[in-house]
């Protein structure tokens, strides 16, 4: 029943945000959420498609991963099969795989054109030589982990992540307090949808064409044989 009910959610979400994306870019078909036996069809499935692929080539890195869902338990020294202790861990989208859908995440949802415009590659390039010294005092050569310019195809290659999350979560970030939910009180299992239906459409729509323009900008095609 559970699971009927989040499918169900999952399928209106994928409807709202369809609906926001078809008028924010009217004269363009730039998305599309294609079915996935693997994950589903639904918005969140083609995220979490993404991330996961398991395509290997040249210096990429390979992202095939095993997401847990629970931490091993403790066991009993006296009698190794009855554990004593067991802690649940929410792992969401913990995975190992490239530093750049982090930066993705982080710099279309959290900064605006204007900062992008003056300090993007800037951004890209102290957060690479941060990462560089980290793994420098863990021993490891980054020309070897992740040159520079790798990094910098990853950012191409996962580009369309970005730009799916930005979708999704400036649609909540971009909404009045009024118009938030209650969800620890809410009777409703459509409350995250309700949420998604109400948004400040001129500031949303202007955020996510910039999203869009600088990332044409920076080269970000969307041409992944992913997508």
């Amino acid at each position: 029943m559970l699971l009927g009910k989040m499918s169900t959610q999952l399928t209106n979400i994928n409807k709202s945000i369809k609906a926001l994306v078809e008028e924010a870019f009217p004269h363009y078909k730039i998305l599309e959420i294609k079915n996935s036996s693997e994950n589903g069809n639904n918005f969140l499935g083609l995220i979490f498609e993404i991330t996961i692929s398991k395509k290997k080539e040249g210096n990429q890195l390979d992202t095939s991963y095993l997401i847990l869902k629970t931490a091993p338990p403790r066991r009993n020294p006296g009698n190794t099969e009855i554990p004593t202790d067991l802690s649940i861990l929410d792992w969401q989208l913990a995975h190992i795989g490239s530093p750049a859908l982090d930066i993705l995440f982080f710099i279309f949802i959290s900064t605006v054109k204007d900062l992008r415009q003056r300090y993007y590659m800037q951004l890209i390039k102290s957060y690479y030589k941060s990462l560089s010294d980290f793994l420098e005092k863990l021993g490891s050569d980054p020309n070897t982990a992740l040159p520079y310019e790798v990094l910098l195809e990853h950012l191409e290659k996962f580009a369309a992540y970005g730009l799916f999350t930005s979708i999704l979560i400036n649609s909540t970030n971009l909404k009045e307090s009024d118009d938030i939910p209650d969800f620890c009180s809410s009777d409703s299992d459509d409350a995250f949808v309700m949420m998604l239906s109400v948004v400040p459409k001129r500031d949303y729509i202007h955020r996510i064409r910039d999203v869009v323009t600088d990332m044409i900008k920076y080269g970000y095609r969307f041409t992944d044989p992913l997508i």
